[in-house]
């Protein structure tokens, strides 16, 4: 329960932080948004799919499937905002995170089911 409840003031502040940097044109929140989705979502997402961190995770208990319905409209309503609000490169940035994110859950998955 404790990381859905990190996860989900995680995803809070981020959209919150984009609401505040696209919709009320918060010079500060948009640099620190695209700064975060540049700098440690991408990589990160990348990071996450190589083999021995997906070996590593699916040796993990898995997370409750709760997460998943809270996190993926908090990350849609994310990359809408960014779409509206003209930031083609970051939300193509963060889309891509998103489904880098999504291919590794499957992997970790499957390497769950084979062990």
């Amino acid at each position: 329960m404790r990381h859905i409840v990190k996860q989900f003031v995680f995803q809070s502040t981020l959209l919150g932080l984009i609401v505040a940097g696209y919709a009320y044109e918060i010079d500060g929140a948009r640099n620190l948004v695209a700064f975060f989705i540049w700098g440690f979502l991408l990589p990160g997402s990348v990071l996450v799919n190589a083999d021995s961190v997906v070996k590593a995770t699916a040796k993990e208990p898995k997370k409750p499937a709760l997460w998943r319905w809270i996190s993926w409209p908090i990350r849609m309503a994310s990359l809408g905002i960014l779409i509206w609000f003209g930031a083609p490169f970051t939300a193509t940035a963060f889309a891509v995170s998103t489904l880098l994110m999504l291919a590794a859950q499957a992997s970790i998955e499957k390497a769950r089911a084979a062990a």
